[in-house]
């Protein structure tokens, strides 16, 4: 009989059989183990009383033996040994029992075993109880030691007489076993008929996809046609669930898809989306239009942003509604934030038919690009007119230059007590006071020079003070404290004066009503208490200039952003953003530092520290109307290269008066054929900056080349468009700025060759 495994009757019947296997095992060991405890235990008490018989013997031969050995009657001892060995011998015949006695040294008296079996059990044998057995029989005996003759006595009894218990007792397990294996082969049997087999005609009708049939027990044909219609109903809505599924899995992925296009896309572009119906309800908004509008969902759009009943004028979704085209449009709107500038593009969103169902609406903040823009016309156009001004004063100053030197000239040529010198002088001061104005536009323009020298800042201010009158309104006062002492700074005047300028104008701006602009200067001493509550500067003396007004201040929020470029509280178009911000480039410039303190309704006060020059130091302030009671001059070769010809003869004028040699030249290129024809002649060479052909740095790097020890001086209202202060000392030229006087250029030449 063949049994599956895996099937009902293997797992019933192997259990079985294995559970009477296993306690047909254990019944036979505890049986056999208590067999043999109860058969050791006999033959332990045969042992016993057997080696108890035999000591009795010998112990009532011990007087006798003792008397014998006392009278060393050694024959007498013998057979007094035999006698009692012969009586041992006799007593163990009678009982069935055997044994062996023998000395202690080995020498074997009396034995009733073959001589193998006495030698192994004088080897085996310890005292006391002890078994021993072979193929042949089992022995059990007592060994002693009789102390008085140092004999061991070994008293044997044989066990294959008791075995027979053992092995009828070990007849009753496999009957036992046999008598269930034969119950559990009739339980199989009748399961395999009964219940196997059915069970198996159902399984294979199940495997092959047929109906269970009918087996012809009742509870098995319950089951197999409830089973038959399961597996009908199963198989029905199976082939159903399965077209559903694909289904539903195409649709899925074609939308997974399409969402992870729309996300990239929305994602990508960074501006606020949203969509809005045919009612113009929002149906969509991407989280960017929410932070540009908030969360208006299932709004109207009309409603949501502007408040409205009715649709915007212009809407450009109904545009795109009226004629499907797209349509861009720029819509201020006040939001809490502030008021803000969207760019909204709408586009039409089509159904499968190409009927516009909704608007596609794409927002996006300009509200910074438009004032960069802004920002960048107005540069623009600051630019413009600086490049005019400086061009302007680039002119001017030439002419103011003719008119100094040759005012100069003349006042050298007339005697001291000529009355005219009275008018050269006037000349002389309206020059300069010409020279100021173009050194302002210049300013302005971005194009002075950098002329860092000692500098009086009283002096400075009271000089700014006209100037300042023309720059502020009527109804503005101006009022200037100046210090009692003398406040020499290192600095560039003209960036000083453009420093006050820009204050002076916020402060008019400040005032549209009127009121009083306040300058003060004053000496200040900043220490370490003053450092720790300002957070900033080094200890030392100060030059302090304080501009203050009475308009109408500023709050905090303002206060921490004046310093930022193109921040201005003006209206549009009224103010660059940059005025404040080149306060702070120009003062920290100069190693200086500028607080500002206002409050709302109380004005405005302006605080700039500029460090004051070392007291070893001199100042080196030009004195154009100061009297020379000579001019230096000398007999050397010098070229005047000057695209003005009015400056360039005034210049050759100068040069001759006082008996110096000039070579004349009207552009850096003829300058440099001029070198090239004069050769060494040519001690020193006067440029201007800007020339025709070539400028002054190009035509004195070709000069430089062919005399590298050629002394250069360059004369410009505004170098630094060619001249950088770093290529000037680097070339080793020196440098003085339009207008000059003859005096000054002439000592500034004879410093020059006399190096």
């Amino acid at each position: 009989m063949k049994i599956d495994r895996a099937g009902l009757g293997f797992r019933l019947l192997l259990p079985l059989c294995g559970a009477i296997a296993a306690i047909a095992l254990a019944l036979l060991v505890v049986v056999r183990h208590s067999v043999g405890l109860v058969v050791e235990d006999s033959h332990r008490q045969l042992a016993a009383s057997q080696g108890a018989e035999t000591r009795r013997l010998l112990e009532a031969s011990l007087a006798e033996l003792t008397a014998a050995r006392l009278l060393e009657n050694r024959t007498v001892v013998e057979a007094k040994q035999r006698a009692v060995l012969e009586g041992v011998a006799l007593s163990w015949q009678r009982a069935g029992a055997g044994g062996v006695i023998a000395r202690t040294d080995g020498a074997v008296l009396l034995s009733t075993l073959s001589p193998s079996r006495t030698a192994r059990l004088l080897q085996a044998a310890d005292f006391g109880f002890f078994s021993l057995s072979d193929r042949h029989e089992d022995l059990f005996g007592q060994a002693d030691l009789f102390h008085p003759w140092s004999w061991r006595v070994v008293t044997v009894v044989h066990g294959h007489s008791h075995d027979l218990l053992g092995h009828g007792i070990f007849l009753l397990v496999p009957l036992v076993a046999l008598g269930a294996l034969t119950m559990v082969l009739v339980a199989v049997g009748l399961m395999r008929r009964n219940l196997m087999r059915p069970l198996a005609g159902m399984t294979v009708a199940v495997r092959q996809g047929q109906p269970v049939p009918a087996t012809g027990v009742s509870e098995l044909d319950v089951v197999g046609r409830a089973f038959n219609d399961a597996m009908g109903q199963a198989l029905a809505r199976a082939v159903q669930l399965a077209d559903e599924l694909e289904q539903r899995q195409q649709a899925q992925e074609a939308l997974r898809v399409e969402k992870s296009k729309i996300e990239a896309i929305i994602a990508a572009i960074g501006d606020g989306i949203s969509i809005q119906d045919r009612d113009f309800k929002i149906l969509y908004q991407n989280q960017v239009h929410q932070d540009f509008l908030g969360s208006h969902l299932g709004e109207r759009c009309h409603q949501a942003y502007k408040g409205e009943d009715e649709v915007c004028a212009g809407c450009p979704v109904a545009q795109v509604f009226a004629d499907g085209r797209i349509h861009t449009v720029e819509r201020a709107m006040d939001l809490p934030a502030g008021q803000r500038l969207f760019e909204i593009t709408v586009s039409p969103l089509r159904d499968a038919s190409g009927a516009i169902i909704a608007g596609v609406e794409v927002v996006r903040d300009i509200t910074e690009r438009r004032r960069v823009e802004e920002q960048l016309r107005h540069a623009q156009k600051m630019e413009g007119i600086g490049q005019l001004a400086g061009g302007i004063a680039h002119d001017f100053n030439n002419v103011l230059n003719v008119v100094v030197g040759y005012a100069d000239l003349l006042k050298h040529s007339l005697g001291a007590d000529d009355e005219r010198q009275r008018y050269l002088a006037e000349i002389g001061q309206a020059a300069q006071r010409g020279a100021s104005i173009t050194a302002q536009i210049l300013a302005f323009s971005r194009r002075q020079a950098v002329t860092i020298q000692q500098v009086e800042i009283n002096e400075l201010v009271a000089a700014l003070h006209k100037m300042l009158r023309r720059l502020v309104r009527e109804d503005i006062a101006i009022e200037l404290a100046l210090g009692p002492e003398p406040l020499l700074v290192t600095a560039d005047p003209t960036q000083i004066d453009q420093v006050l300028i820009n204050l002076a104008t916020n402060a008019r701006d400040a005032m549209p009503g009127g009121g009083t602009l306040r300058i003060e200067t004053s000496r200040q001493s900043l220490d370490a208490v003053f450092l720790r509550s300002h957070g900033y500067g080094s200890p030392g003396d100060y030059a302090l200039i304080t501009v203050s007004d009475t308009g109408t201040g500023m709050d905090a929020p303002t206060r921490e952003r004046i310093f930022e470029p193109f921040f201005t509280t003006k209206e549009k178009g009224q103010g660059t953003g940059l005025g404040m911000a080149l306060v702070y480039g120009i003062v920290k410039k100069h190693n200086g530092y500028v607080n500002v303190y206002s409050e709302p309704g109380l004005g405005t006060v302006v605080k700039v520290f500029l460090p004051l020059a070392p007291e070893s130091e001199t100042a080196r302030l030009q004195a154009p109307n100061a009297e020379v009671a000579a001019l230096p001059g000398g007999n050397e070769t010098i070229l005047v290269a000057e695209d003005d010809s009015s400056l360039r003869e005034l210049t050759r004028s100068i040069l001759e008066y006082v008996g110096y040699q000039v070579v004349e030249a009207q552009d850096g290129q003829e300058a440099v054929e001029q070198l090239q024809t004069h050769g060494d002649r040519i001690r020193l060479v006067i440029l201007d900056g800007i020339m025709p052909r070539k400028n002054g740095k190009e035509a004195l790097a070709e000069m430089r080349a062919e005399r590298p020890d050629l002394k250069a001086m360059v004369l410009s209202g505004y170098a630094e468009e060619v001249f950088t202060r770093s290529e000037l000392e680097a070339m080793q030229a020196s440098y003085l700025a339009k207008p000059v006087s003859p005096s000054v250029l002439l000592s500034r030449i004879r410093e020059i060759l006399d190096q």
